[in-house]
């Protein structure tokens, strides 16, 4: 999703339902959040997050702090409670003017709409602590990488970026074909919800086919919304995890989360199992549960409802999604370290749920830094060509428990890291080398051994014909003749 389409989905988030779409418990969509609850969560957050900092050895400044990906305000508010100075940041619009409005901090908290792939709105070095939680993964690889450099490149000289970055996604155990046949019961008393309502469904789903399904396989249950001819209008609601094994002929009970579509009018509620990056069931022939269901009339609707799910032929509805993209460890550090940061510690963090593992970037930047780069691969030093821009190969724990870090140790350990990665890119170089020679001696010694054969070759040919020489031959029948007659006598 590209820099424009991803403001346009996050600002209708941010219109229809902002608290759900920054903190998605999916018993919380459709407005279910309180907001005291909710902004609670973000003191407690920041509060341990601060102080798991501290007890890591690392100190942050308290003058001037960085909410990126800031939404309504729920970090950046309580970063104001430890920081003189806070500044977010937001793609929407829509999350900007409700943060502005919901403040309670006054001065000390400003908001940005910031609809550029980079943060020039800020000088270099500004910040003493830049965050970004739950935000980057919503971003395609190349936005993430470039907003990863610019939360370096606006620290101060001791400053500390912290961010989390989901690292993969584990998919489950592919079934075979065979085994996706399912059906689903619902027990749920039919009525008209109100746009938007979140509505629970008691589910039991069973097993119809000749095969189990082990929990390894991570099958879920799903809903789209289609229209009454089934023309697909949100093809992807609400998700519930199968977190048991289900034999061949078994069920399972599981309570799935909905929401009604925004605009009355009919429609069919369609439910269907799948494994999350492989597919849905129905795609291999199993067959689906649909609920039709009537969404009641609102008085904030405009103009007559349309089943389709649009106001008119030419004002289409936007649905909006939350794409999730990942970046391995070793890239993000890669990246992290050719924008001149220094990480500090990489800490296993569960953010985006069991299925796709992350980790929070704790990321430091010394004022002296770059006095020690790498130069760049054209000055004449290969190994330095070939670790500038290497990831973390070195698998040395990146956490200190020290009550001090200081800057002279965040210097000490990237001039470590440095070190012992030029030694085994030496090591490196040596040992290419050494095969380069080594196969060239075994070539050598193959053209030696095929000479030395083929001249042992000709010594059997001259040894035979020597023997040949040697060996007396028999006499002909004419020379035999001449051998018993004697010399002739001619008369004279």
């Amino acid at each position: 999703m590209k820099l424009r389409t991803l403001e346009q989905h996050w600002n209708a988030f941010g219109e229809e339902d902002p608290l759900w779409a920054i903190l998605s418990a999916p018993e919380k969509r459709g407005g279910a959040w309180d907001l005291e609850e909710f902004l609670a969560t973000g003191r407690d957050e920041i509060d341990a997050l601060l102080s798991d900092l501290r007890a890591r050895g690392i100190e942050v400044g308290h003058e001037r702090a960085l909410d990126f990906g800031c939404g309504i305000g729920r970090l950046t508010t309580s970063l104001a409670d430890h920081f003189q100075l806070c500044d977010g940041v937001d793609l929407a619009p829509s999350m900007i003017e409700q943060a502005v409005r919901l403040n309670r901090r006054g001065e000390r908290c400003r908001f940005h709409h910031n609809r550029s792939p980079h943060l020039h709105l800020f000088a270099d070095e500004s910040f003493d602590f830049a965050l970004s939680l739950l935000v980057l993964q919503h971003m395609e690889p190349g936005l993430m990488q470039g907003y990863i450099g610019e939360l370096v490149r606006v620290l101060r000289p001791h400053g500390i970026a912290y961010f989390n970055v989901p690292d993969r996604v584990l998919v489950g155990t592919e079934l075979p074909p065979s085994a996706a046949r399912a059906s689903i019961e619902c027990h749920w008393t039919p009525r008209i919800p109100a746009p938007g309502e979140v509505l629970t469904l008691d589910l039991v789903v069973h097993n119809r086919s000749e095969l189990p399904w082990p929990a390894s396989a991570r099958l879920l249950v799903g809903n789209h919304w289609l229209a009454p001819d089934g023309t697909v209008l949100v093809p992807d609601d609400g998700r519930a995890a199968i977190e048991a094994p289900i034999p061949a002929g078994g069920r399972y009970e599981i309570t799935l989360a909905v929401c009604a579509p925004e605009l009355p009018g009919s429609y069919l509620l369609e439910l269907d199992l799948l494994q999350e990056h492989r597919g849905w069931f129905v795609a291999l022939g199993s067959p689906t549960l649909r609920l039709p269901l009537a969404v009641a009339a609102s008085p904030a609707a405009v103009g007559a409802p349309d089943p389709r799910g649009f106001r008119s032929a030419d004002d289409a509805i936007l649905v909006p999604r939350m794409e999730m993209h990942v970046m391995s460890r070793e890239e993000t550090v890669a990246v992290i370290e050719s924008a001149g940061g220094v990480v500090l510690d990489v800490i296993a963090r569960d953010r985006c749920g069991p299925s796709v593992p992350s980790y929070d970037y704790v990321v430091g930047r010394s004022p002296t830094l770059a006095r020690f780069r790498p130069r760049s691969p054209g000055d004449g030093n290969p190994a330095h060509a070939g670790i500038g821009n290497q990831p973390d190969l070195i698998s040395f724990p990146l956490s200190s428990r020290r009550r001090v870090l200081g800057p002279a140790s965040v210097l000490v350990r990237s001039l470590l890291r440095r070190a012992m990665l030029e030694v085994l890119h030496r090591q490196t170089v040596f040992n290419r080398a050494s095969r380069a020679r080594i196969l060239e001696l075994e070539r050598r010694v193959e053209q030696l051994e095929t000479t030395v054969d083929a001249q042992d070759g000709l010594l059997v040919a001259a040894r035979g014909r020597i023997e040949e020489l040697s060996s007396p031959r028999p006499l002909s029948n004419e020379a035999r003749s001449l051998s018993n007659d004697g010399p002739s006598s001619r008369p004279g």
